[in-house]
């Protein structure tokens, strides 16, 4: 589904006050010029005070000396090689053997946070490493300290991806900040066998323009920074450009100037070549499944990429897409799904959420998702060249709904990101599979999350994960 644009990071220092600041001591000699003054500062004052400050540095050294030093002890750690991702008459191969994507999209939030607030979804770099023990939204970070020191507490990028290597063998990344260093995340991926898929973050917000050189300019270079920062990586399988470019201006995409879009691409593509010379990653460009796909194709078959992305949400079937699918490049479906809770029969208040809607809800998403699969994995080169498919999404994702929802009462003043709601969008019944003609966008998630009130999410398996790709 569209994610919100991504604004540019921002980080300026912030601006003291440079106003006058007098000395409690100095101020008291002011105040009593004519009174005897103490010695403030006798030795063995003095030593008294190093002692103790001395102390308390030592206790804060030793308590973050376990999770600084391996940071400053790898920093000359050899790189890994890349592997070797290569499409061979519309087929994806990594290493020389054939690969199928069973993947997911990968946006694990921390409570109360939005995509649209800071770290706008970038949980992949260093400081989420170091620093996942402590409960940032409230609790007794002494407490927290005290579970990570006793082992009874996995850190928390560990906790999803441990998860996520026991369905699927590849994840798909939103938001991926050009400036950070991800690697201790590859090599967590890497080390559970996840390819990933990360998404060069390209709207019409940040680049509203294409057609403007110093527009493009800025693109490739920033296209070139992420190349170079993470193409050595085993863990990387190919590259996203976008997502849902021909959406039109007003969701952030480029349908007035999609020409454009797919010029950019091309000149992106050797940007790519010269980066990565004969062990280059494919381009994937993944499209919105609103009617046009058919036109895109082929239209911009010849642009410069490798691999079409489609995000179909047609229900518990693809329709015609395969059959209507004609092109000289592999398919993957970059995005599929159905939410987890029926609607039909609704409460007033969207935060009134029923058992009995839960539980027909996540039954539907079950079933959805397995004939899906099932569809998709039985297509062959003689009728779609499909390479694999992302379920979306991960986890759910609270932060997502609609507040202009007038299906349910209390979307406007009362859905807020720390609490999870039916606030949806009413998509008709030409989407046939969706029984409940709602889209419920925050209950997505092929875990649902629990314990609300800790720093991050627990997570619970729906049935959908369960009966994926065992039946």
């Amino acid at each position: 589904m569209p994610i919100p644009a991504t604004p540019r990071h921002s980080f300026e220092s912030p601006v003291l006050d440079d106003g006058p600041i007098i000395d409690d001591i100095v101020q008291q000699q002011i105040d009593h010029p004519y009174k005897p003054k103490k010695n403030f500062f006798r030795f063995e004052t003095c030593c008294s005070m190093c002692t103790k400050v001395l102390a308390m540095l030592l206790v804060i050294l030793m308590l973050l000396v376990p999770f600084f030093v391996p940071y400053l002890l790898t920093f000359e750690v050899e790189k890994k090689l890349a592997s070797n991702v290569t499409i061979v008459n519309r087929r994806l191969y990594v290493n020389g053997a054939p690969y199928q994507v069973r993947g997911t999209a990968f946006s694990p939030m921390w409570y109360g946070e939005a995509m649209y607030n800071y770290p706008y979804g970038e949980y992949f770099n260093p400081l989420y490493a170091v620093m996942n023990f402590l409960t940032f939204q409230g609790g007794d970070v002494w407490e927290a300290i005290s579970r990570k020191f006793s082992g009874n507490e996995e850190p928390y990028l560990e906790y999803h991806l441990r998860e996520v290597a026991k369905t699927f063998n590849t994840i798909r990344t939103y938001n991926w900040a050009l400036g950070d260093d991800h690697t201790d995340f590859l090599d967590l991926c890497h080390k559970y066998g996840i390819m990933v898929i990360p998404t060069f973050s390209m709207d019409s917000i940040n680049f509203p323009v294409l057609t403007d050189r110093a527009v493009v300019t800025e693109i490739k270079k920033n296209w070139q920074s992420m190349l170079r920062r993470n193409k050595w990586h085993p863990a990387i399988l190919m590259w996203s450009v976008g997502n849902e470019a021909n959406l039109p201006v007003i969701k952030a995409g480029f349908g007035e100037q999609i020409a454009d879009f797919f010029a950019v691409v091309t000149e992106m593509k050797e940007v790519r070549d010269l980066e990565e010379g004969d062990t280059a990653h494919p381009m994937m460009v993944p499209m919105a499944d609103d009617g046009t796909f058919v036109e895109l194709v082929a239209e911009y078959d010849n642009a410069g990429f490798e691999v079409w992305g489609i995000q179909p949400y047609r229900g518990s079937t693809f329709g015609n897409l395969f059959m209507n699918y004609s092109s000289t490049k592999p398919l993957l479906i970059s995005e599929f799904g159905m939410d987890a809770y029926y609607d039909g029969n609704p409460p007033e208040s969207a935060l009134n959420l029923p058992v009995k809607n839960v539980q027909d809800g996540e039954l539907l998403q079950s079933n959805a998702l397995i004939a899906l699969v099932k569809e998709m994995e039985t297509q062959t080169p003689y009728t779609a060249p499909v390479i694999g498919g992302m379920v979306f999404e991960w986890q759910d994702e609270w932060w997502k709904g609609a507040k202009t929802d007038t299906y349910h009462t209390g979307c406007r003043d009362k859905d807020t990101d720390k609490i999870q709601s039916s606030c949806g969008t009413t998509v008709g019944t030409t989407q046939d599979a969706f029984t409940d003609s709602r889209l419920n966008e925050e209950w997505f998630g092929l875990y649902e999350q629990y314990n609300a009130s800790e720093s991050f999410f627990r997570l619970r398996p729906r049935a959908g994960v369960v009966r994926l790709w065992g039946e």
